[in-house]
Parts: C-alpha cells; structure tokens; sequence
C-alpha cells in the first residue's frame, strides 16, 4: 500500500512538471504571435497594407460632411473642380478612387483572414463554412422553411 501512494505521488509530480513546461511553452508562443514587432519584421509590407487599409476605413468612417453656410458669398469654392472637367469625369475619378479603397481593404482583409488562419488550427474550414453564399451556408438556408408573410398568416 505504502509502494502505491508513493508511485501515485511520483505520478503527480512528473505530470506537474510536464504540465510546468508546456504553461513554459505556451507563454512562448503566446508572446511570439502577440509580438508585432516580430511580425513587421518578418513581413512589413503586408502589416503596412494593413495599416493603410485600416486608415482608410477610419477615415470613411470618420469622415464628416462640411456644414451648409447660411449664405452663398461665405461658400468657400470647391477644390475639386476645374473649368474642364466634366461631371463624367468627376464620377469616374470618384468611382475609381472607390475600387481601389475597396481594392485595398479586400487584399488586407485576405491577408488579415490568412494570417489568423496561420495561428489557429481549423480556422480556415470553419471560415469558409460560415462565409454568406457558402455550400454550408446555402445547404442551411434551403432547408429552412419559408417564413409566412403577415398577410397570408391571418
């Protein structure tokens, strides 16, 4: 009896330390994926196109409108007009600016997905099963049942 205490002792002592080393191991690697310091250097250009991505985003969405003068002399004159330009051309220039805005966001979103996926296990399948529109996705909501209009439900 006292040779069995003593083995379930030892048990617990080696299951201790290797629990101890593998908490070592996991603030490792926690501390390496949370280092962004290590990820700039190992790939700058994605993490500035992410950056600049995400400066973008920002600045649409922080973006405010000029407030409305009370009379047309203290309208100061729009900087972005020229005697030449059409207003076709005015629209295709913003039109332009706004696909590569998009442009830009998809690819730092891309490579933000890509780059999570690289870190967690499963997270790639898992993705692509709740992306909209996806056969998982499609397979869900043909299998619904219709919802009833208020009209037909009375």
């Amino acid at each position: 009896m006292d040779q069995t205490a003593q083995q379930i002792v030892a048990h617990i002592d080696t299951t201790r330390e290797r629990l101890g080393s593998n908490l070592d191991e996991l603030e490792r690697k926690v501390e390496a994926v949370t280092d962004w310091r290590e990820h700039f250097q190992a790939r700058p250009f994605t993490l500035l196109g992410m950056a600049f991505a995400g400066g973008v985003v920002v600045a649409a969405t922080l973006r405010s409108r000029p407030s409305r003068p009370s009379n047309d002399f203290a309208r100061p004159a729009p900087a972005f007009q020229s005697p030449t330009a059409s207003e076709s051309q005015k629209h295709q220039a913003l039109d332009t600016l706004h696909n590569i805005k998009g442009a830009l966001i998809g690819v730092a979103l891309e490579r933000f997905k890509n780059y999570v996926a690289a870190f967690i296990p499963g997270f790639e399948e898992q993705f692509r099963r709740t992306q909209v529109g996806g056969p998982s996705f499609r397979a869900s909501r043909d299998s619904a049942p219709p919802a009833e209009s208020p009209a037909h439900a009375r």
